[in-house]
């Protein structure tokens, strides 16, 4: 999972609620008619507190989704995807994700071709926030989908719908459009939840790790474009 990669890099364990007060007042939470550029609080054992940037552009049918995060100047990790949303079909353009740790850099890239029709990793949260949303995946029939990693290996996960209780966000009260993801193989489920409008806006994460503590993804703010 993405969050996985952002928070473990090389050498190092882990890598990389609060007002939202960079919200712009002149757009409507529930009309990003561009995008936004969203910051979470990743708190990770054994790590200080990092922040992640998380930027999504829309172009008519053309989305543009990137994640960044920084530990001390010791290690960062960025990830990017272009795709298609068109007809409720997602169509991989380009994926690139690159890391550092100690000035040591590793950068993966995969173009369409690459990817044959499989989503990325920025392409699976924005899918799972859409089918959160949309309510299509219930626990009774839960949903599966396929994606590539960020080295091109091929991941399988099933989800379902998840009823997290109310935020209070931008000084509304809002149910997030949850969903309880399991990987293959994994013992424990992780658990997101997604603004109810706004597809790919994290509001809140959880990701178990083998340790049993699992590391938690929380909104700070958001600006609309």
């Amino acid at each position: 999972m993405y969050l996985k990669f952002l928070v473990s890099t090389a050498s190092l364990a882990a890598l990389l609620a609060t007002s939202p007060a960079a919200a712009n007042s002149g757009q409507a939470a529930d009309s990003p008619a561009n995008g936004f550029k969203a910051h979470y609080r990743l708190d990770a054992p054994g790590m200080p507190v990092t922040t992640i940037e998380h930027q999504l552009a829309f172009n008519e049918y053309r989305v543009e989704s990137s994640m960044e995060g920084k530990a001390g100047g010791i290690a960062s990790a960025t990830e990017r995807s272009r795709f298609l949303d068109m007809s409720d079909t997602l169509t991989p353009l380009l994926y690139v994700s690159a890391q550092s740790t100690f000035g040591f850099k590793k950068e993966h890239r995969m173009s369409q071709a690459d990817l044959s029709g499989l989503l990325d990793r920025q392409m699976m949260l924005y899918q799972l926030s859409r089918d959160a949303r949309n309510q299509s995946c219930p626990e009774a029939s839960p949903c599966s989908l396929a994606y590539a990693d960020h080295q091109g290996k091929i991941k399988q996960i099933t989800y379902h719908q998840y009823e997290f209780p109310a935020q209070l966000i931008h000084g509304e009260s809002l149910v997030p459009a949850g969903i309880i993801a399991r990987e293959a193989n994994n013992r424990d489920p992780m658990r997101l939840a997604f603004h109810p409008t706004v597809p790919g806006l994290i509001l809140e994460a959880e990701v178990p790790q083998d340790d049993d503590r699992p590391y938690r993804l929380t909104f700070r703010d958001v600006a609309f474009r």
